[in-house]
């Protein structure tokens, strides 16, 4: 039989049995397995001992809840010169986040690689943690970190309800809607859209990503009138009812508008012009004056510039000279102070006037 060198290889004794003698100072003989192995008897076998275990793939990874994540974590065997071991069993397991595996217990392969069947994080968002396991090894245990992030909303829910509805205005306090998975996990993926029912008209911003939230949107309706706020992502939505109140004033209309025209006389009928909010709605507490003009060159005999008093401008003494007739003229009525000068962004309210020949 040949003997060990002192630099510790090992020798082939038979090629028909492949058995194997330790170096000097070791007692025992050790089997060689012949599928692992093909050579001559007196072929040199480098003895190679497993020393650490490392992450090769699958660290800090991210899936949704419930879900695989999709690089399966491994490690890799080596000796103490970094050459790869085969033929080490490595344990996995679940540290943290109640996740599951698959695989739990894998054999390093040629390339020293252990690889578990899957890992399955829990259904919680936040982290999970698994381990691989070889005893003795430096290293030992490896841990894997993974992020469960929540998965497709399942549920829509009101937070905060919506109040404060003055027509034409945001709300004095935003709906708050929050998205949630399956598990109970607030997602902030998807858009949220609010509507209303008939009667009413949505004002600012209607649509909204789930992570940034309504902040400016509110409703026209008709005063003292109760709606319905419907909220929605995709197959998933929850309803509220809200009442309008009357909002801050926002245009002119009219409650009569001026009649019977005879050039340098009063119209027939005096015009009365009300204000009202965005929504339509009358606001008998408005003040402020109503100021009327007419174009083409003709001019206008009256007190042109009348309070609002209850919420409208009643003029008086109103009417038409220096135009022609047969001819058409247009009346404008402006909101303005108690001089004529236009305040505010209120729309011109307008009507034609015609003047019959004589």
């Amino acid at each position: 039989l040949a003997t060990a060198t002192a630099t510790g290889a090992l020798y082939i004794e038979s090629e028909t049995y492949h058995y194997l003698r330790a170096p000097s100072g070791e007692t025992g003989f050790y089997y060689f397995a012949p599928a692992l192995y093909r050579g001559a008897a007196n072929d040199s076998i480098r003895i190679v001992t497993p020393t650490a275990i490392a992450v090769l793939a699958g660290n800090t990874q991210s899936a949704s809840v419930a879900s695989a994540v999709s690089i399966k974590p491994s490690v890799r065997v080596t000796d103490a010169t970094g050459t790869p071991v085969a033929g080490v069993t490595v344990t996995f397991a679940v540290a943290t986040g109640a996740g599951s595996i698959t695989g739990a217990t894998a054999v390093s392969d040629s390339t020293g690689t252990s690889t578990v069947g899957s890992w399955t994080l829990g259904t919680a968002v936040g982290s999970n943690t698994l381990t691989a396991t070889a005893a003795g090894l430096t290293g030992s245990p490896v841990t894997f970190t993974a992020t469960g992030t929540a998965g497709a909303a399942t549920q829509l829910l009101v937070v905060t309800s919506a109040s404060g509805a003055a027509a034409g205005s945001a709300f004095t306090t935003q709906p708050v809607i929050q998205l949630k998975d399956v598990y109970g996990n607030i997602t902030t993926q998807g858009t949220i859209t609010m509507t209303v029912s008939a009667g009413a008209t949505v004002v600012g911003t209607s649509t909204v990503a789930a992570a940034s939230g309504f902040t400016n949107v509110g409703i026209t309706g008709t005063a003292d009138t109760s709606y319905t706020l419907t909220f929605t992502s995709g197959s998933n939505f929850a309803t509220r009812s809200i009442t309008v109140t009357a909002g801050p004033a926002a245009q002119l209309a009219f409650s009569q508008q001026a009649f019977g025209v005879t050039l340098g006389s009063p119209f027939s009928i005096q015009p009365f012009i009300d204000v009202q909010d965005i929504g339509g709605n009358f606001l008998g507490s408005a003040t402020g004056y109503v100021t009327i003009s007419v174009n083409n060159g003709a001019s206008l005999i009256g007190t042109t510039t009348t309070s609002v008093t209850s919420g409208g401008a009643a003029f008086t003494g109103i009417g038409l000279s220096g135009g022609t007739a047969p001819g058409t003229y247009t009346l404008s009525y402006k909101w303005t102070d108690s001089s004529g000068n236009v305040i505010g962004s209120f729309p011109v309210l307008t009507q034609s006037i015609v003047v019959a020949a004589p």
